[in-house]
């Protein structure tokens, strides 16, 4: 895989799923100081500094009622300075659903009925199967992992692959990472259906924001409702944590992406991010990409903001 800031889920997406490999034939990528595995839990990231930036929580666990709760969706963690803590949320706290950085749909049609693929109700889940690939370089550092939607019965209804890069910090920039989801209906057609407060690609910040309330949002323009409006290019989300300091969250949206998208961004506790309804035909794929940029401090003004998201654009 190379790694390069451009679009690359369609390389990822429709042509390497065949070469997806298992952690538990110890990868070559093992060898780079970029990655850390933990067998069947966690796939740390690490920057040209030894730094670590995200944690991918990669665990499905069945053996009893707790561990299949603490281990029904993978999602990317974001770790604060000390390499230790995080700036996102795990499954602790309050919206135990809501972990990290994460994707899925409260209301996926399939097969005549409807299923709950964001609070993860009566057995169904997401199951990470294995990495697409995994490779750090200069121009970044990432990862595709492949992950079954499946319903109660354990049918697979979609196959995800979602591909992860990191980018070496700019200055003034904490991380800087792109998100690309690719789903594809193996089993049937599908339908994503929900709301902006239970669907789509999210953000949560640490758990203690729930009682600080403290996560306030700047929008790319004046005279917003983002309870109305429709596809924002971007939105920004400050919020504190005792001890680790401020932190300003930016999602950038891709154009490319799905339109008609809403946006839920108001939340005190923090958690934001953007949802569309979607109908994938059998045999067929949809895919997404946000940007997430990561900055210590409040937010930057408007221009500032507008100029990251900019940048983005022009390097495609």
């Amino acid at each position: 895989m190379t790694i390069v800031k451009t679009y690359l889920f369609v390389v990822l997406g429709l042509t390497v799923l065949s070469g997806w490999v298992s952690g538990a034939e110890a990868p070559d990528y093992l060898e780079s100081s970029a990655f850390e595995l933990a067998e069947g839990e966690y796939l740390d990231v690490s920057d040209g500094d030894g730094q670590k930036r995200l944690r991918y929580m990669l665990a499905h666990d069945t053996s009893d009622e707790d561990a299949v709760f603490r281990t029904y969706k993978p999602y990317v963690h974001v770790f604060a300075p000390d390499g230790e803590s995080f700036l996102t949320k795990g499954v602790d706290g309050k919206f135990p659903h809501h972990r990290g950085i994460f994707t899925g749909w409260s209301k996926l049609g399939h097969g005549g009925e409807v299923f709950d693929l964001w609070h993860m109700k009566n057995g169904a889940a997401q199951v990470h199967r294995g990495f697409v690939e995994v490779e750090a370089s200069e121009g970044g550092t990432g990862f595709a992992a492949r992950i079954d939607w499946v319903n109660p019965e354990g049918v697979v209804m979609l196959e995800e692959v979602r591909e992860v890069i990191y980018y070496p910090a700019a200055e003034g920039v904490y991380a800087e990472m792109d998100f690309t989801v690719t789903l594809t209906a193996v089993n049937g057609e599908v339908e994503l259906n929900g709301d902006p407060e239970h669907a789509g690609f999210q953000y949560r910040p640490h758990a203690e924001v729930v009682d600080n309330k403290s996560a306030r949002y700047v929008f790319h323009r004046d005279g917003t409702d983002a309870k109305e409006d429709r596809d924002y290019p971007w939105v920004a989300m400050t919020y504190d944590l005792e001890g680790a300091g401020t932190w300003t969250v930016q999602m950038m949206r891709d154009a490319g992406n799905p339109d008609d998208s809403r946006w839920s961004c108001y939340r005190d506790y923090g958690r934001f991010g953007n949802f569309f309804v979607r109908t994938i035909p059998d045999g067929e794929s949809l895919s997404f990409r946000f940007r997430i940029r990561v900055t210590e401090g409040d937010a930057p003004g408007r221009e500032v903001l507008q100029a990251s998201f900019e940048r983005w654009v022009a390097s495609d």
